[in-house]
């Protein structure tokens, strides 16, 4: 969102705001909840519970959920093998251990292929994950933002979920 105002760079504008963005090496503080069974969430403001919820409160420095295996069509983000699976994936590297270096490697990854290996993310500290529902709560949101498929938010909550069979892909060559 912020490489908007480069837009006449084409591309390219992408490359040079990732760069800014692992010079800047800014961290978020957030809470995740999410399950890998239960795609039922409660309304926002009520509270999770259940045992097949995972919880943890951290610091992220990257933090991806998306169904499918490309952003681009050359940015493979994720290690999903079929986009039918029934599952969102997590990509996220946690701010306490992000250097710039492993921010670069990630970078230069996403058109490599490293992502597209869960053995890999794991092996390099990047936390991978497939969830069927999910819940982020932020600290701070006011001067930051999420951007939902290229749109800019600024919520201190946000919440998805996998709805199984909604849509029906038609594609030919």
């Amino acid at each position: 969102i912020e490489s908007e105002k480069v837009r006449w760079l084409g591309a390219l504008r992408f490359d040079v705001y990732g760069v800014l963005t692992i010079l800047k090496n800014k961290t978020y503080r957030a809470k995740l909840t999410y399950s890998e069974t239960n795609n039922v969430l409660p309304p926002i403001g009520e509270e999770i519970n259940g045992d097949e919820w995972k919880k943890f409160e951290d610091t992220w420095s990257y933090f991806n959920v998306h169904k499918m295996p490309y952003i681009t069509e050359d940015c493979h983000a994720a290690p999903v093998k079929d986009f039918q699976d029934g599952y969102n994936h997590l990509v996220a590297l946690k701010g306490a251990s992000n250097t710039r270096f492993k921010m670069t490697k990630i970078l230069l990854g996403l058109t490599s292929g490293f992502c597209a290996d869960e053995a890999k993310l794991k092996k390099n500290g990047v936390y991978y994950d497939k969830m069927k529902s999910f819940r982020l709560e932020t600290e701070n949101i006011a001067n930051n933002y999420y951007s939902i498929d290229g749109e800019k938010y600024s919520s201190p909550i946000i919440q998805g979920s996998i709805k199984e069979k909604a849509l029906t892909l038609f594609c030919t060559k």
